[in-house]
Parts: structure tokens; sequence; C-alpha cells
């Protein structure tokens, strides 16, 4: 018989010395016993370092200079050796039952490449926050929306939203077709896996909440008062990446970029490094991309 596959779980960290010991604890916890636990420390100046150093042998550690999200994603791949990859946040849980949930679905289903599932929001407590649930348009199960990312579409194809890099899965050998992640995404680089895994691989919506996302005061992203800027800034910069890595996904990604752009009313509310990314972007565009994208940025400019 073949040998159970490896799990690795790969926890990323910036000063959340408060919660990681919690994601490590839930990552030790799993009930399915074939798993490894690679933590990234990406220059915290709290006691993460303390924290981290006190597990020993039990996880892989890492400490690298600060350099963001993505940078610390990569380090973490690179120092695993699983079959099965798990994506989990310092400040956020797993249930105990998701490794082995997750597992199972890539056994059966050798075609996926990718699992996501919802996150179940609560606050630095681990109480459930009251926030309206997500209504699911589907069931669990297989989605392959590669034709139609290809043709640029995304939205009504899948029976959730989307989710965060702590509901995100991978097989190991598509995740090496993606990585690495660009590193000037250095907070959210799970946009940039979850569309590109979405346009290049059949994958498994698993409808549990079998993690938890914590909201607490020093969130980078998620319910951020000035969410609407920075999703300018990670929308142009991810627009870029994945036309450059991935042109299958051209017309995702122009859509995409022309999205961001009907969110800008003037260039100087651009900072310097994405106004660049913008004139890079439009340099990689035919005559009849850039009409298409001036159309929809028009388009989505009198439908916000």
């Amino acid at each position: 018989m073949s040998q159970p596959p490896l799990a690795s779980i790969l926890i990323n960290n910036h000063n959340y010395g408060q919660f990681i010991s919690e994601a490590i604890q839930s990552a030790l916890s799993q009930t399915y016993p074939h798993c490894e636990v690679i933590v990234v420390d990406d220059g915290s100046k709290d006691n993460s370092r303390e924290v981290i150093e006190s597990y020993h042998d039990l996880i892989t550690s890492v400490f690298q200079e600060n350099s963001g999200q993505a940078a610390a994603m990569n380090a973490a791949f690179q120092s695993s050796k699983g079959e099965i990859i798990f994506f989990l946040d310092s400040d956020d849980i797993f249930d105990s039952t998701k490794v082995e949930k997750i597992v199972k679905i890539f056994q059966d289903i050798p075609v996926i490449g990718w699992c996501f599932h919802p996150l179940l929001m609560v606050d630095q407590h681990r109480n459930t926050l009251k926030v309206e649930k997500e209504t699911f348009t589907g069931p669990s199960g297989t989605y392959d929306v590669t034709s139609k990312m290809s043709r640029g579409k995304l939205s009504g194809t899948l029976p959730m939203q989307g989710t965060a890099t702590s509901g995100m899965s991978f097989r190991r050998s598509f995740l090496e077709t993606l990585l690495p992640i660009p590193e000037e995404l250095r907070i959210t680089s799970d946009n940039y896996l979850k569309y590109a895994g979405f346009g290049l691989s059949p994958g498994y919506i698993l409808l549990e909440y079998i993690a938890y996302q914590r909201i607490h005061d020093n969130n980078a992203y998620t319910l951020r008062s000035n969410i609407s800027k920075l999703r300018l800034d990670i929308d142009i910069i991810t627009a870029y990446w994945l036309r450059k890595n991935f042109p299958a996904l051209s017309t995702f990604s122009n859509n995409l970029f022309a999205y961001a752009l009907s969110r800008t009313k003037r260039n100087d509310d651009i900072p310097p490094k994405v106004f660049s990314l913008i004139n890079q972007y439009r340099k990689l565009l035919s005559p009849n991309e850039k009409i298409f994208i001036s159309l929809k940025r028009a388009y989505y400019s009198l439908n916000s």
C-alpha cells in the first residue's frame, strides 16, 4: 500500500506574537497524523521569535528580514516537503479535522489542483462575529472554471464569493507552477494564488467552516476602513503579475486592471510604484486590448 501523503502547513507571521501560539497549536493538533508545520517569521519586532522558538523541533522555523507576506509564503514552501500544502495566517486557526478532510478530497479526486473553503470570522477572543453569513449558491464539489477564466469571467461561476489565505490548500505539483508569488504583493498574496488557481486547474470547493479568520485592530486588509485604497493597489499589482506570468489569463487580468482603474479619479491618488506598474501593464497591451480596457473602465465607472 502507498504511504499516506505528507501535509505541509505553512504559517506566515509578522508581529502577531499574541496570536501565533494558537495558530501553531491548531496546526499541531490535527487529526491527520502525517503533518509538518513550517513557520516563517517575517522580521517581527515583538515577542514572535520567542514564541516560535518555544516549539523547538515540533515545527520547522525560518526567520527572515521583513519582506512581506509573499516572500514569507515563498520561503515556507521552499522549506516544505509535503504533497498537499496548506496556508495559515498566524492570527487564524484551523479546525482540528481540516487537514484530514481535505487530504481525503485530494486523494479521491486526482484531477484537482486546489481546494478552497470559506472562513468563519471570529474576534480576538475566538468569539464568532455577528456578521451576515454568505448564502452559498451551489453544493460542495469539483469546479472547473478554467475556460470561463480564459474568457475573463469569474462572477457567478462558484458557489461562494471567495476565501483568504487560511482557506486555501494546493497539490504541491500544481502549486509549483504558480510560485514564486511576486514579492510586490506584501499583503493579500492569496488573491494572486486564487485567480491563478481558478484559471489553470480544476479544484474543489468545500462549503464547511473548518478554519477561523480572526478580525482584530491590526488586520492588514479584511474589514479595514481604508480598504478601497488598499484594494486599488493590490488589484493593480495582482493584474500585472497575472498578465505577465500567465498569458492564458490575459483577458481576466485586463478585466481586473480595468476595474481597478475605474476606481481612480486622479493620477496623484496612485502611489508612484503602482503608477509605474500601470504604465508597464499598458506596454504589454495590443491596440485592441487598450480599446477593450478603456471601454471596460468606462462601464465599471458608470455601474459603480
